[in-house]
């Protein structure tokens, strides 16, 4: 075979040129999605619910909506789930409010599919999907109007993909090994061959492949990136391919979280904005991280910032102070971030004005046996509920959310609301976070926590105790049942 000067063979030639070809393929067919823009605005959705006797009319379904909004958005807000119920005969219609056009959508039917279904929703025109359950309530096909980038198969099976792939169980012998820098190798060679994993699966798009890509490396990083970062063996942890400088970011899920989780890491030590000019704070976080995760010029730093805002806003309904709105009016000039901060600022504002007065309660000099009924002793004459929970658990969170909604008419029944949590949950996160819940607290030791567990057989948290005005229990459970069945305690 005839060679170049070189060296190159004429195949060579031709390969390079496939190779170049097929790179431009994918680049003229935009392997990922449509560039979101940053705006504030409302996406409408509606559907229908459609089961085999869908002529006849059935009890309500819930369905949770979960929208990435990755501007103002953090860890555990119930902000980005919204809970739509059907009619009965399956219909359904929500405007929700969104920070990205294009925005992207996960649907859950509470009652019936287990999984998340993936669509698009744009602000400029109505989304209209209909999902079709046989008899069991397993997904059996699912059309959208207008079909958007996301395709059918993408829509049924993208969710299932990624938890088959996510979840597969790490070596035993590789993640415990005690070697320096052996953790970080084995995370860096699962995340590798799991990006494979989904690669080959041809039945999802490219598009959906390349996101579900990213999406699984935020979650590992998330998971197990920060106490990389925190270990005294890897004081020169990176992360590494997370794209942090692509506007694909605005779309995942998990962009929240790391957000949070950069913000509020002790090792990074990275300092609350406050009321520091901008460009002052985002050259000392750069000082920082830049060297961390790869660039210090890019757009992620914006996010960043508004991350920055937002976080005392969700973590203990703290409104932006008048020198706060004059800097991010300084930097974003009346961007759509500005707009969105104001907005979720108003929201704060609203949300503050609801919480209840704060009571931080010192924990009774009882032994863990009588602990719980020595706290249920102080209101004797009055109902009380039980609140077991932890920062770090999104059901809890999501409970505490809920119930704000019955808060008014559980003060009107005169039932007393008691929030109990402990050691497992960071004592300054704990301090404030109960800002934005309200009511009266007990931070308690795990010893008690787990020995409160094992005595009422709690298999987990968010768990409850019911007692009534003499003090006597009525009903122990886990995990939250409603707010009707809350009230229903009560009303008898």
């Amino acid at each position: 075979m005839k060679k170049s000067g070189n060296g190159i063979t004429f195949m060579h030639y031709l390969l390079l040129i496939a190779a170049s070809t097929a790179i431009f393929a994918c680049s003229s067919m935009k392997c990922s999605f449509q560039k979101p823009m940053i705006r504030l605005g409302y996406s409408k959705l509606s559907g229908r619910i459609i089961l085999p006797d869908s002529d006849k009319k059935h009890k309500p379904l819930l369905l949770l909506i979960s929208i990435n909004t990755s501007i103002s958005a953090s860890e555990n807000q119930s902000d980005i789930q919204h809970e739509v119920m059907t009619d009965s005969m399956g219909n359904f219609a929500a405007s929700l409010r969104t920070e990205t056009n294009p925005a992207l959508c996960g649907i859950i039917v509470g009652d019936y599919y287990s999984g998340m279904l993936y669509t698009m929703l744009s602000q400029d025109k109505e989304t209209k999907v209909n999902l079709y359950c046989d008899k069991k309530g397993n997904m059996i096909n699912v059309d959208c109007t207008p079909m958007n980038e996301i395709t059918k198969s993408d829509m049924m099976n993208a969710e299932s993909i990624f938890d088959s792939i996510t979840w597969i169980r790490f070596d035993h012998k590789e993640w415990g090994s005690e070697i320096a820098g052996a953790k970080e190798a084995y995370l860096k060679k699962v995340i590798n061959e799991r990006s494979c994993l989904f690669n080959h699966n041809k039945s999802l798009s490219r598009k959906m492949r390349n996101f579900l890509i990213d999406e699984f490396k935020m979650n590992m990083a998330v998971r197990y990136g920060f106490d990389f970062l925190n270990s005294k063996s890897t004081t020169d942890y990176k992360f590494e391919g997370l794209k942090l400088n692509s506007s694909q970011l605005l779309y995942q899920f998990m962009l929240p979280y790391f957000q949070t989780s950069l913000l509020q890491d002790e090792t990074l030590n990275l300092p609350s904005i406050g009321e520091t000019p901008v460009n002052e704070w985002q050259a000392m976080v750069k000082s920082k991280i830049a060297d961390r995760i790869g660039f210090a010029d890019n757009n992620y730093y914006d996010l960043l910032t508004a991350a920055s805002y937002t976080l005392p806003m969700n973590t203990s309904l703290v409104p932006l102070t008048e020198r706060q709105k004059k800097n991010i009016h300084d930097y974003f000039n009346d961007n759509e971030i500005e707009k969105i901060l104001l907005d979720k600022n108003k929201s704060t504002i609203e949300l503050a004005s609801e919480v209840e007065p704060l009571i931080v309660q010192q924990t009774p000099d009882a032994d863990d046996d009588h602990l719980v009924d020595s706290i249920v002793a102080r209101h004797r004459g009055r109902p009380v509920i039980v609140d077991f929970w932890a920062t770090w658990c999104a059901p809890c969170l999501k409970a505490i959310s809920d119930m704000k909604e019955i808060l008014p008419q559980l003060n009107k029944l005169g039932v007393v609301h008691v929030y109990i949590t402990s050691e497992s949950s960071p004592k300054k996160l704990w301090n404030e976070k109960i800002k934005s819940i309200g009511g009266e607290h007990y931070y308690i030791k795990k010893s008690s926590m787990d020995s409160i567990k094992n005595k009422y057989s709690f298999a987990g948290i968010p768990s409850f105790l019911i007692f009534d005005k003499s003090g006597k229990l009525i009903d122990h459970f886990t995990m939250y049942p409603g707010n009707k069945e809350i009230l229903n305690y009560f009303l008898k």
